[in-house]
């Protein structure tokens, strides 16, 4: 017998509704390490270091019970890991015992547990460095190294776009501002491009430690961006450290697996044009699914939007974006932008402040299996007759094709729910803390519904439900803490999470009660 894509849903959603009745406790998605991967060469960060530059990379982790606790249970002598981030640091890289095996474990708040295993080659070999004051003779070496991203480019002519010479390789950003130069297409103009191809190019670039390395985009000229989204070309990519500024329409632009962005900043991006997808990381769309595997965006920094979005993402399959800071956006314009054919996504543990409208949305077309959790968005409208988008747009366009859970955050401004027709999600509401002029559907839920077309799409829990109120209510001060007289709902609502401090996640007992 053959089923439709939509039919095959549905039968897996019933599948999921019969497993939560019988286990309310399990977590909504299994426990997954994501970055690193196993098996992988010497072109992944986690796998190279320079001996005596600090070598520190981020645990990626999918699904589970948050929180998390993180150990190495085999790493060579002075490397350590923060328990509660996952953030492993190796201050002084040795080659003595060169290849070293490491062995990460991550166990969430339920007790399951994964492990990753690799091994870090610690070599000088396949490092290039760069130094915006340098004048000697160069070679990219750490003692004579290159001036300018044309060097590393090696040109800035068409021909030098296939060029292999550094590619694999990696780039140690010496304090200093440098320009985003290369092979410059479509300029000048929003939509001028930095074409940066990670299969002929460098794409794992490390800020030197202890010194800061500045992206100059420079609007006022060409606000040029990198652009690595032909398929693939941006598989492997490590970016840490590094500030991007004052760029027109992106910042970099990207299709591949194993993507990271981490503890970078990002600020002063626009004015943007309309239909080029404006934002600070861009994943493109490949048409479909499958454009962007294991993913992580975490710790990084984003301020001043003006258009577009901080984030948008297409085609991604096992992203997290995990404890991020997002702040002043300006205007019609989105925070994190969950776009179509995203699949087993992770949006977690980040701080969206003063994003007016659209903080947390996207048009979620032909995606689902997400998790929105333990997030808080501060300062968005809080009015739904003044706009109906502000804290949260859930299925911004209609055909979300599979389950997405909305838990444990801490919402100041409107949440709506867009269509949610017969075949959208479902979507499921609990543990938040949520803060509007809005009395909601139903009422005094303080959830917005716009254009919805079957309301039994939208579950809202009961045990545990939503923590909602008017801002008058003074259920959150201005940082978005509890106050005093709800401290007491600390373990069941909003983002404020510890081991100590947390419940059993629990899914909302009424998830049974979704008409089919």
């Amino acid at each position: 017998m053959n089923i439709s894509r939509k039919q095959s849903w549905n039968i897996v959603l019933s599948m999921c509704l019969w497993l939560f009745s019988a286990a309310l406790t399990a977590a909504n998605y299994p426990l997954e390490i994501i970055q690193p991967q196993e098996g992988l060469s010497t072109t992944s960060r986690y796998y190279k270091a320079y001996p005596g530059l600090e070598y520190k990379v981020p645990v990626g982790v999918l699904g589970g019970e948050y929180p998390f606790t993180y150990q190495l249970t085999t790493a060579p002598t002075g490397m350590t890991i923060d328990e509660s981030t996952g953030v492993i640091l190796w201050s002084n890289p040795t080659v003595t015992g060169s290849p070293h095996s490491v062995t990460v474990r991550v166990t969430d708040y339920e007790g399951s547990t994964d492990n990753h295993s690799w091994t870090i080659t610690v070599t000088t070999s396949g490092f290039i460095f760069i130094d915006d004051s340098a004048t000697e003779i160069e070679d990219g070496s750490i003692e004579n190294p290159f001036s300018s991203l044309s060097d590393v480019y090696r040109g800035t002519d068409y021909t030098s776009r296939s060029d292999r010479t550094y590619a694999g390789q990696f780039l140690y950003f010496r304090g200093g501002t440098y320009d985003p130069e290369g092979y410059t297409n479509n300029c000048p103009g929003q939509q001028c491009q930095v074409q940066w191809p990670g299969t002929d190019k460098p794409i794992v670039w490390l800020e030197y430690p202890g010194e800061t390395a500045i992206i100059d985009h420079d609007r006022a000229a060409d606000g040029a961006y990198f652009d690595m989204s032909s398929v693939g070309n941006a598989s492997n990519l490590f970016i840490h450290g590094i500030k991007f500024q004052d760029m027109l329409n992106h910042a970099v632009r990207l299709i591949g697996d194993r993507a990271t962005f981490f503890e970078c900043e990002f600020s002063n991006l626009g004015p943007g044009i309309d239909g080029e997808n404006s934002s600070f990381i861009m994943y493109a769309s490949t048409g479909g699914p499958g454009g962007s595997d294991y993913g992580l965006i975490k710790d990084n920094s984003f301020y001043t939007l003006d258009t577009g979005a901080f984030i948008k993402t297409y085609s991604n399959y096992k992203l997290v974006i995990d404890s991020n800071t997002f702040r002043n956006g300006f205007g019609d314009i989105e925070g994190i932008a969950l776009k179509a054919y995203d699949s087993n996504i992770d949006v977690r543990g980040n701080l969206i402040d003063g994003v007016r409208r659209n903080a947390i949305n996207g048009n979620w077309a032909s995606s689902g299996n997400v998790e929105i959790r333990f997030n808080r968005v501060l300062n968005a409208n809080i009015n739904y007759s003044t706009d109906i988008y502000g804290a949260l747009t859930v299925n911004y366009h209609d055909t979300a094709t599979a389950p997405y859970y909305i838990y444990r955050n801490t919402f100041e401004g409107t949440v709506t729910v867009r269509f949610a027709t017969s075949d959208d999600g479902p979507f499921y509401i609990y543990g938040n803390v949520i803060v509007n002029d809005n009395s909601g559907t139903p009422s005094g839920s303080h959830i917005t519904h716009y254009e919805v077309q079957d309301p039994s799409r939208v579950i809202i829990g009961t045990d545990p439900g939503n923590l909602v109120g008017r801002p008058e209510d003074n259920i959150i001060d201005e940082l978005g803490n509890l106050t005093e007289s709800y401290l007491s709902q600390l373990s069941v609502y909003g983002d404020a999470v510890s081991v100590t401090t947390a419940l059993p996640l629990t899914s909302p007992t009424n998830l049974q009660e979704v008409v089919q």
